[in-house]
């Protein structure tokens, strides 16, 4: 039953992306909009435990943890 459910519920959820989502709308243009600004970083806590919030800052703390990550040892 619980399968049943979650097929019919997510189809509801995109009924509105499939009927405007196509079309080169104001719709999609939101739809992105508020996607970007969900998934952006605001403030970031460092490894001392001070929160970081000017945008080069948490740019470079991304890059320094990526390379002592990913670096060849």
């Amino acid at each position: 039953m619980y399968l049943f459910n979650q097929k019919y519920w997510e189809k509801l959820a995109n009924k509105d992306w499939l009927v405007n989502g196509d079309r080169h709308s104001p719709f999609v243009h939101q739809t992105m909009k508020a996607r970007k600004t969900r998934s952006k970083f605001m403030k970031l806590k460092d490894t001392l435990g001070v929160w970081v919030d000017e945008s080069s800052q948490i740019e470079s703390m991304f890059v320094n943890e990526f390379i002592s990550k990913f670096k060849s040892a």
